[in-house]
């Protein structure tokens, strides 16, 4: 729930102190968890609870960053870089678990967890804003802004057709962040309820919710999968688990440069050309994999371990489709259409999850979820192709607040 939250207050704000607060809240969280388990399952919930709430607001303020931080010809590779470190994550996690567990105890992964970024993370990022401050003072106020160019009468903002910084201030290049970049505008932030009339916000919405029903009702259950089906000791389940993950990271920073690179003026994509191939087979891939493993007969677990982990890595090209869009349609919105779409996504796993064990459950049957699963990625797929777009939202105020300045009625990205 913390997520349209975060992403509103990101993109008026600033991401930076949110995400800060967000790493504080779910690291104090971790840490209080084995305590929360001692005084009984109600503390737990409650613990847990505050964690999601810290951890929500975090990709929301991230992507917010991206507008302001990074230039709009690396914000593809940007935003697969972060996905991928998400998923290496889950790599650590999982494959230090055990061995922390076994060694310390149960309580020293959440300690350690907990720990981690905060004393690995915050030193770092603190010094960076701390440089990113004084280099904007003592570098780009507007009037230094402007002697940087003489040759150039014009602002970067207004250079609409320049994919790339100017070679004549390398300055401006390496701190590209305090600038007006070319698909940015000084338009106020369209409000929530605004943003839910725009047909190409709801193929965000739809394509996050169906792709998450199937991404995060698989990986849940992927485990109790091999277990139930195959008879795979838990002990060996590491290395049918841990492979999708693995897949996925190289896939999503692969589609993330190939993604920027086909934008770039050197191929010269439209931005929807691109998105829609990413997205289109980051989900129709799954899909067919998915429904391969459910009705190829006698089907070994190495040839569903194979499939599963190719349809994982398939679907992390979506990194550089729906997670990449909100850049492309608004900038200036792009937190809270994120945190938006993410807020579907969650959504969807905390209905995927149980549905898919009480499908399983009345079926007794892995392939009827698994087509469950495959259904959904080709609903997302088909409400993407009809409802994507590239074009910037138009957004005309209310009569009674209307703006008086011109400038104010372009469209953001325009």
């Amino acid at each position: 729930m913390t997520q349209v939250f975060g992403g509103v207050i990101s993109d008026r704000l600033g991401g930076e102190r949110i995400l800060t607060l967000a790493l504080i809240l779910w690291s104090i969280c971790t840490a209080l968890t084995p305590s929360a388990a001692e005084l009984g399952n109600f503390s737990v919930i409650i613990v847990r609870i505050a964690l999601g709430a810290g951890e929500g607001m975090a990709l929301p303020a991230i992507h917010s960053m991206i507008t302001k931080y990074v230039h709009p010809s690396y914000r593809s590779i940007s935003a697969s870089v972060i996905t991928a470190a998400c998923y290496l994550g889950a790599i650590s996690s999982n494959l230090l678990s055990p061995y922390i567990i076994e060694k310390f105890g149960w309580e020293s992964c959440f300690w350690i967890f907990a720990a981690a970024p905060s004393l690995l993370w915050l030193p770092s990022w603190a010094l960076f804003l701390q440089n990113a401050k004084a280099i904007h003072n003592s570098h780009f106020s507007p009037d230094s802004a402007v002697d940087a160019l003489p040759n150039q009468s014009q602002s970067i903002n207004d250079n609409a057709d320049s994919p790339l910084l100017t070679n004549t201030n390398e300055n401006r290049r390496e701190c590209n962040f305090s600038l007006s970049f070319p698909n940015s505008t000084t338009q106020d932030s369209i409000p929530v309820l605004s943003l839910l009339t725009y047909p190409s916000v709801w193929a965000i919405i739809l394509a996050q919710y169906c792709g998450s029903w199937g991404s995060y009702g698989l990986l849940s259950w992927l485990p109790t999968y091999f277990s139930a089906k195959y008879g795979v000791p838990v002990s060996s389940l590491a290395s049918f688990t841990v492979l999708p993950y693995i897949l996925q990271l190289l896939v999503a920073v692969g589609a993330g440069f190939t993604a920027d690179a086909l934008i770039s003026p050197r191929f010269s994509w439209r931005p929807l050309t691109v998105r829609n191939l990413m997205q289109l087979t980051g989900m129709i891939g799954p899909a067919l994999c998915l429904t391969v493993c459910a009705t190829y007969p006698g089907i070994s677990v190495s040839d569903a371990s194979r499939l599963i982990s190719l349809g994982s890595a398939v679907g992390a090209l979506t990194v550089a489709g729906v997670s990449c869009n909100q850049f492309d349609i608004s900038p200036n919105n792009a937190g809270v259409i994120f945190g938006i779409g993410n807020t579907a996504s969650c959504i969807a796993g905390l209905i995927a999850i149980p549905l898919s064990g009480w499908l399983y459950q009345a079926t007794d049957s892995w392939d009827a979820v698994f087509l469950l699963f495959a259904v959904h990625y080709v609903i997302g797929a088909a409400a993407w192709a009809f409802l994507a777009s590239d074009k910037a939202l138009v957004y005309e105020s209310p009569p009674s607040q209307a703006p008086t300045d011109a400038a104010h009625d372009a469209p953001c990205g325009r």
